[in-house]
């Protein structure tokens, strides 16, 4: 894998939490610092869809009826599962 270096700064606090950490398991600050960030660009992504869809919806107004989605979910792993309902 190819690297970059970064610089950040953090406070001595979040220093002295990340160096526990570190030192109570198996992963370096750097490790640690990688993992956190790129779950936060994960879940920033998963928010940037929410907020796409939600816009979406606000245009639109097409919603799928709950009881539509509950009898779909009640038919999952039955011999006459439903397909996904649309709007």
């Amino acid at each position: 894998m190819t690297t970059v270096k970064r610089t950040i700064e953090i406070s001595i606090e979040v220093d002295a939490a990340l160096t526990r950490v570190a030192e109570a398991g198996a992963q370096s600050p750097s490790e640690i610092i990688e993992s956190a960030v790129t779950l936060f660009l994960s879940e920033a992504a998963e928010d940037a869809e929410d907020a796409r869809r939600w816009a979406e919806y606000l245009k639109s107004r097409k919603a799928i009826p709950i009881d539509a989605v509950k009898a779909w979910v009640a038919s999952w792993d039955t011999d006459s599962e439903l397909p996904m309902p649309r709007p």
